[in-house]
């Protein structure tokens, strides 16, 4: 049985609230492009690797809304919480569309806000 696209974004969420970076990209292709949409680009799993386990503080706390999927694409929007290398919390709410090529992400587009409260 093959995984659906709903299933890969929630097992890379969760991947993610587990710092676990290898399960993460056993569900990406090899040319991958992650765009953080206003802030940066990385292409390919040793990029993404690297910029992922240079990144500051603690792995978010990410809290999932809403996955809407269609076809190759799809999106999910929710909120998460991590804790910086100063020890500061901060929130922050996003909505990730991806695109997929052969059941695994090609390309990833984070949109990311800051609350404000």
């Amino acid at each position: 049985m093959s995984t659906t696209n709903k299933e890969i974004i929630q097992k890379v969420n969760d991947a993610f609230n587990r710092n676990d970076m290898q399960t993460f990209l056993a569900y990406c292709t090899e040319d991958i492009q992650w765009n953080m949409i206003g802030n940066s680009s990385t292409k390919g799993k040793d990029a993404i690797l690297k910029m992922m386990t240079e990144m500051p503080g603690d792995s978010p706390d990410i809290i999932i809304e809403e996955i809407l999927t269609e076809e190759n694409k799809a999106a999910c929007t929710g909120t998460f919480t991590m804790t910086k290398s100063s020890g500061e919390s901060s929130r922050y709410s996003f909505c990730d569309v991806y695109q997929f090529a052969d059941g695994k992400i090609q390309v990833l587009d984070s949109y990311v806000v800051e609350i404000k409260q």
